[in-house]
Formats: structure tokens, sequence, C-alpha cells
């Protein structure tokens, strides 16, 4: 029996100068409503993986207003308190705009997209206005403060050298793929050379017999269904599923407590991580509640703030990176794993433009479990004890140490958890062996 076939494109607009589209075959399985696999050439998949790229604050703030109406761990949370904190607690404007339009890394290679999703203003030069500055700095943020004291405000127009060794001619096609080529994708993000085996495999695994129960579908991908594509992807376990066919279920969305637990971090205890203070290490006050074993709020400097803040600026292939060096079984790894034969990979998961900077000037701030930062008040704090519910008798403070292995499942906890602080400090319960 043949596929039924028929034509579907979401009813959407496109953004303003740009209808260009991508075409995807995908296969349903029309008794449950869902995608098997999609087909398509090497564009798609240089946008696919072209997500990798993009900074989390981008992230945020390209998809916050896109359906799943779900966060993005709480890495919402953390852009929004950028985006309302005043300009006073800056070290300089500039710094704002640096986390909340942080640059991709790949910017020059993402410009030659078929389909291009970020509307990130094109690079800019600055130089240090003083005429007798010898430290020849660049800024890509005009009024940046250069190391002599100066400001960066004078242009320039400068030719960006072409990377070698990862993106291909253009005889050969594609930014991150070469192309041309045709290549399958599963709803659970695992890509594979198109092939009839790997499509039967597919549907042995789902259980689908025969073709009675499958059809044909073209979908034509412009940028506000990528956009939608970008957080499934984050937030979903069926990111095609609930992309193309817009079916936002929530038993199908990504458990963030299971994916969390399910890397690899060992089990460290409050009373361990606080005993360990290494000079170096950023102190911060946790303020618990002891009957739920869970962070209320926290007290900290504008050191731990800078941390938390400079998470906006790293691009979603180091996260992926993180969880796949874990044991996380998340749909974003198994996208990841994907492109590790190609020579792409190191540009993917770069992060040499997210060293933590000093953001701020001296403050003191407060900082709910799910990232909410505002400048230190005692009403913020009994805000937070008030909404959880937690008798002040329940409340104890602990002091923990915030160095690298903190941060690095900080980094993790923020953005598949909603209780960032918690996980990171209280509860990191590993599945080893499961």
């Amino acid at each position: 029996m043949q596929h039924l076939s028929r034509e579907r494109k979401p009813k959407v607009v496109a953004m303003e100068d740009n209808n260009i589209s991508l075409n995807l075959k995908a296969v349903v399985d029309k008794t449950n409503n869902r995608v098997v696999f999609v087909e398509s050439d090497d564009r798609f998949f240089d946008l696919l993986f072209s997500f990798f790229t993009i900074p989390l604050g981008t992230t945020v703030r390209l998809t916050r207003n896109r359906p799943p109406a779900t966060s993005i761990g709480c890495m919402n949370n953390l852009y929004n308190s950028v985006e309302i904190l005043d300009k006073r607690y800056f070290r300089t404007e500039p710094c704002k705009t640096m986390l909340l339009y942080p640059r991709n890394g790949a910017n020059a290679q993402c410009r030659n997209l078929k389909l291009k999703i970020d509307d990130s203003a094109p690079l800019k030069y600055f130089i240090c206005e003083m005429s007798g500055c010898y430290h020849n700095l660049l800024s890509h943020y005009r009024n940046a403060i250069c190391e002599c004291g100066g400001v960066m405000t004078l242009e320039r127009n400068l030719k960006e050298k072409r990377t070698t060794g990862w993106i291909f001619d253009d005889q050969d096609g594609g930014v991150f793929v070469k192309g041309p080529v045709l290549l399958t994708i599963s709803d659970e993000l695992r890509v594979m050379p198109s092939s009839n085996s790997a499509r039967i495999s597919l549907f042995s695994k789902l259980g689908i017999k025969d073709t009675s129960t499958i059809e044909e579908t073209t979908f034509s991908m412009e940028v506000l269904e990528a956009l939608k594509l970008l957080k499934c992807l984050l937030v979903s376990k069926t990111p095609l599923t609930e992309a193309l066919l817009e079916q936002y279920d929530s038993a199908l969305s990504l458990n963030i407590v299971e994916a969390f637990e399910q890397l690899s971090f060992r089990n460290v205890k409050t009373e361990e991580v606080a005993a360990n203070n290494e000079d170096g290490k950023i102190q911060v006050k946790l303020m618990v509640s002891k009957s739920k074993n869970m962070v209320c709020y926290a007290e900290a400097n504008e050191k731990f703030v800078d941390l938390l803040f400079s998470f906006l600026t790293v691009p979603l292939g180091f996260i992926a990176k993180e969880m796949q060096e874990g044991s996380s079984k998340a749909c974003i790894t198994h996208l990841y794993d994907s492109i590790q034969d190609l020579d792409a990979r190191q540009c993917l998961v770069s992060r040499e433009n997210t060293v933590v900077q000093d953001f701020l000037g001296p403050a003191m701030f407060t900082i709910t479990d799910d990232l909410i930062i505002t400048p230190l008040s005692s009403v913020a704090g009994l805000s937070a004890v008030r909404e959880l519910k937690v008798p002040f008798s329940d409340i104890e403070e602990r002091i923990v140490y915030v160095g690298k292995e903190e941060a690095s499942r900080l980094l993790v906890a923020s953005f598949v958890s909603g209780s960032a602080l918690t996980n990171t400090f209280l509860v990191q319960h590993s599945k080893q062996g499961s």
C-alpha cells in the first residue's frame, strides 16, 4: 500500500524580508499522531546544527514568546533579571548589552545558512577613542571601556577572516554538513543516513507493522517554525512531533528533575561543599528549608551574580557537551552525538567568548532558587519564604563555596531545572548503575 501524502504548512508569517523556506518530508504515525522521522537535505541539518552555536541569552530572547509555553529551566528568569536590573549596577552600559545580546562565535559561518533565525545586528568593531592608546583592543560593543580607561567609540570596518577546516567550499555546499546530502532524523533527534534499513528500524522500534497507519507529510519551514523547533528541542522529549504537529502534551515534556538526575555528577553533601573553602572560590549564603531540603533564597555579592549572568553568553553546544559527558538521555544530547564526527564539532562547542567577566559593580544580591535576581533586600527574601510557605523556625543558614566544579553543576542545573540552587547544592542524586 502506498503512503498517504498531503501538504501541510503551519499558518505563520515569516520574519520581514525573509521568506526563505526549507522543505521537510515527514512520516507520521496516524494512530498516535506523532512524527516517526523527518527526511531533508543538508540545508535543514545546517540549520539544526547551527542551534549549538547560539548563546543561551539569544536562545531565550528568540523563543520566550514562542510555543510551547514552557521556560528553559531558569534561563528565562536569568534573562529577565538582567533586563529589569537598573543599569547603575553594571560596570558600564555595554555590560548589560553584552548579556542581552551576546555574540555568536560562529556568526561568520551562520551568515551562510539558507534559513537564518538569529536577528542579532551584524558585528561591528570599535577601538579606543584615545589617540595615545597602545592596547590595540577591539570591542563589538560601542562605549566599552578600554584598558587605558578610554571609551571605545571609534568604529572600524574590518574584513572577517574566512575560517578553514570546518566550513565547506561552494562546490561541496553546506555550512556544518557537507552537501548535497539527504539525512534522516528521528523524533528523539537521532540523525542517520537516509536508508530503508534505518526507516524499518524506526518502524520496528515504535511497533509500526505496516504502511496502513502511516502517512507522508511535507512541511514548509520558515523562521517562526524554526524558532518553534529550537524551543521544542530544549523542553520536549518529542520535539519534532510538538514542533511540526503542534501536539503540546505535558506528558511528552521533558522531566527537568529526571533530566538533571540522569547526569553523572557525584552526590555531594552541603557540608562537603562548605568545607571545601579554597582560595578563589565565591562564598554564597543559602537560606534553606530544613524540612523540604530546598533553598528558599541565597545572598551573594556581584562575583556570584557575574557567574550566573555569564551563563547567558554560553553557546548551546557547550551545555550539550557538559550533558553528553554525563549520562543524560535528553534529546539535545542525541543531536550532539550526531555531530561527533563532523569537522565543525569544535566550533559548535566553543566557549572561547564566554569567560566570566566583571559585568557588575560592587553590590549584594538576593537570588531565588529559580534564579530571579534582585538587589539585596529583606523584602525579596521574605517574599520567597512566604511563597514557599516555610515557617521561620524551619529556615537554616548555610554557607557554600563555588569553584569550577560547582559552577559546572550550576550551569547545567540552570538549563534543565527550575530549582537551580537546590539541585546544585542540596539534592544531587546520581543514578549510577541504572
